[in-house]
């Protein structure tokens, strides 16, 4: 969980109790006497075997992915970062299909699986990703735009995204690959700032301390019984894991 803003660090909410990615995190049930609960390794395995689900497999057919009266279905986030989409009026989205059918033959530059459709900004750049992958690979993601620069291609983020590129707590660019990317605000933070670990598996889906939510209510608030996991960074109320 998170707690009362640090003097001095704009942003920075001190976290609560920290937990490993056990039984709640995993969503197994609780173990019998007797039953020894899984390794650390075996838990961020099944984690990395859930991130292994995104994309496309080898042989699809792109128009297996749409109904037959022509119409697809996509996440949101996933569709709005694809190349090609476009805002239509209101709050819909234009031209998703389109990006759902181009990227049925596109494979991601981290998972190496069909179906990537977000591009790195960067014109003579080809690398493309999934959306959980995206964050996953360290791409720095400029939620204004909509737009991404690959590893490769971070440094042209202090120029092409200056309002953006800062991390909220110390408010300066300072290590790009060290930065994570709150998929609800879209602020960036040092994981030094935070004293967090950066890793693949933490960038996935990562928020802030400021839109951290329980997993398992989908709620935020209550940070003084906000549990975080140590290995994905996830929060959970205490008294949902009863």
């Amino acid at each position: 969980g998170d707690g009362s803003p640090q003097d001095g660090a704009p942003g920075h909410r001190q976290r609560g109790a920290k937990k490993d990615c056990t039984s709640p995190c995993s969503g197994a049930p609780s173990l019998a006497p007797g039953i020894f609960e899984a390794s650390p390794e075996e838990q961020a395995s099944k984690y990395w075997d859930e991130l292994t689900q995104v994309g496309l497999p080898s042989d699809i057919d792109a128009r297996s992915l749409f109904d037959l009266a022509g119409r697809c279905w996509a996440h949101q986030s996933c569709a709005m970062w694809s190349e090609g989409v476009s805002r239509a009026p209101g709050q819909s989205l234009a031209y998703v299909d389109r990006a759902i059918d181009s990227g049925s033959t596109e494979y991601c530059a981290y998972c190496k699986r069909l179906g990537a459709s977000i591009k790195c900004c960067e014109e003579t750049c080809r690398h493309l990703y999934h959306y959980p992958c995206a964050a996953a690979a360290g791409t720095f993601q400029d939620i204004r735009s909509y737009t991404l620069l690959c590893p490769e291609h971070i440094e042209l983020a202090i120029e092409r995204s200056k309002d953006e590129v800062n991390c909220a707590v110390c408010d300066s660019p300072g290590d790009l690959r060290d930065q994570l990317f709150c998929t609800s605000c879209g602020q960036h933070y040092h994981g030094l700032c935070l004293d967090i670990a950066v890793t693949p598996l933490k960038r996935a889906g990562w928020q802030c301390p400021e839109c951290k939510i329980c997993q398992t209510c989908k709620n935020p608030g209550e940070d003084s019984k906000m549990l975080v996991c140590d290995m994905c960074d996830k929060g959970y109320h205490t008294f949902c894991l009863q």
